[in-house]
């Protein structure tokens, strides 16, 4: 009988430990989870749309601007963007470039500002991803330009415009997230026709 009653004070103080040590790492796993979130950075993104404007065939324009600014918890990574572009067919469009504003004049400067990431369009969809399009130091702005590559051969009288729905058409890494926003648009862009060169050269007759 004491045999008995010695096994069940053992099975009853395991039982207990069991207990403790599952609610000490339930405790744990809710505690380092909300740190976690604590410490998560949120990215607030304002849309800048430049007057409506024509440009030719085979030119490069920037048809939106977007200011990405990272909250003071830490340094925010931008790994996707998905942007629609409306109006023109796909094959009016050579590339969609996402492009750093590296001298911060918001002017799209071509050959000077950075190229951070290209694509081409599917259905109207131009889709950017990687592991780091851009990196958005904390409590810090950077601007940054989607642009438009227009094929010689687009079409005349066509129009493009960009446009980013709502925050879930931006990804970032880790547990940061995206501020809420919707119906960011570009600039509409109307294509014109590029002027023909004819050249004219000249034959000296035989004398």
């Amino acid at each position: 009988m004491a045999h008995l009653s010695w096994l069940y004070r053992k099975l009853l103080y395991g039982k207990k430990i069991r207990l403790a040590l599952f609610f000490g790492m339930a405790f744990l796993l809710l505690f380092f989870a909300g740190t976690a979130n604590a410490f998560a950075g949120t990215l607030t993104v304002t849309n800048i749309s430049p007057p409506s404007l024509s440009t030719e065939q085979g030119t490069v324009v920037a048809g939106e601007i977007l200011q990405l600014h990272a909250s003071p918890e830490n340094t925010i990574t931008v790994t996707g963007m998905k942007v629609i572009i409306s109006g023109a067919r796909d094959s009016d469009l050579n590339l969609v470039k996402l492009v750093k504003d590296v001298n911060g004049n918001n002017s799209f400067d071509n050959g000077v500002d950075q190229i951070l990431a290209s694509t081409t369009t599917a259905g109207g969809v131009a889709e950017f991803s990687a592991p780091n399009i851009i990196s958005i130091a904390a409590n810090t702005t950077e601007t940054i330009f989607v642009v438009f590559e227009i094929s010689n051969s687009a079409t005349v009288g066509a129009t493009i415009q960009s446009s980013l729905p709502d925050q879930s058409y931006i990804t970032v890494s880790d547990t940061d997230v995206v501020a809420p926003f919707s119906n960011y648009y570009g600039t509409v862009i109307t294509i014109e026709d590029k002027p023909d060169t004819l050249l004219v050269s000249q034959l000296a007759p035989p004398t």
